[in-house]
């Protein structure tokens, strides 16, 4: 059996990465002017590596906790008909998108169909394997959609309601997409704003991933 990973563990591995980051560029400012040291563009370089790192702490959370939650779920083996009415709608959403893919065929819809009716009726152990959680561009309005359409409280206006979340995801984009050059983007932004981006987007991860937790652990997801 493949072991379930805890979403928590890779999160707290990703802030000690986030921290060394942050601490080794406040040494490099620290020693600024010294002979030997960086130059400003170096440092506005390290900035926006910084401001990834942390959009790669969002993103890398929200697969986690939906492979952690899915994992979970199929491991208590229940019914469709045990599942909490959120939970199963994902269920049989993600059931019903198999069948739109770009060859399907009516035949396709109809096996699919089939299936599902069959899986409910025989009360056959439900697979969450096929429930995808969105790839890219991950933001605050991810995670409260996550949470609403799955049945989990979550306290959305935690961190300012995980405005930090939505810059970082701007800015990760116009990196990514070369709307703008890492030195530039770093040049808007001091030391401080990113230790306050970090603050925030902890706060407001470590709060969701508390949420999940809760949330496996009560077995809320199952309609027992």
């Amino acid at each position: 059996m493949t072991k379930i990973i805890q979403p928590a563990q890779v999160f707290n591995e990703r802030i000690i990465e986030i921290e060394s980051a942050l601490s080794s560029i406040k040494l490099i400012i620290d020693k600024k002017g010294k002979e030997g040291t960086y130059s400003d563009n170096f440092i506005n370089i390290l900035y926006s590596n910084v401001v990834l790192m942390l959009y790669n702490i969002i993103e890398s959370t929200a697969n986690n906790s939906a492979e952690y939650l899915y994992a979970s779920i199929c491991k208590d083996k229940l019914t469709a008909k045990k599942l909490n009415p959120p939970v199963r709608q994902v269920w049989l959403e993600s059931r019903i998108e198999e069948a739109y893919q770009k060859n399907s065929t009516f035949y396709t819809y109809k096996n699919t169909t089939s299936e599902i009716v069959s899986e409910v009726i025989e009360e056959k152990h439900i697979d969450m394997k096929n429930a995808k959680v969105r790839a890219g561009n991950v933001d605050s309005e991810y995670f409260r959609d996550f949470c609403k359409k799955h049945g989990i409280r979550f306290d959305t206006s935690v961190s300012k309601g995980g405005l930090a979340l939505d810059d970082i995801k701007s800015a990760r984009n116009s990196l990514a997409h070369g709307e703008v050059s890492f030195t530039e983007w770093g040049r808007q932004k001091t030391i401080d704003d990113l230790n306050e981006y970090k603050i925030q987007v902890f706060k407001y991860l470590g709060s969701f991933l508390e949420s999940i937790q809760l949330f496996v652990e009560g077995r809320v997801y199952a309609n027992l």
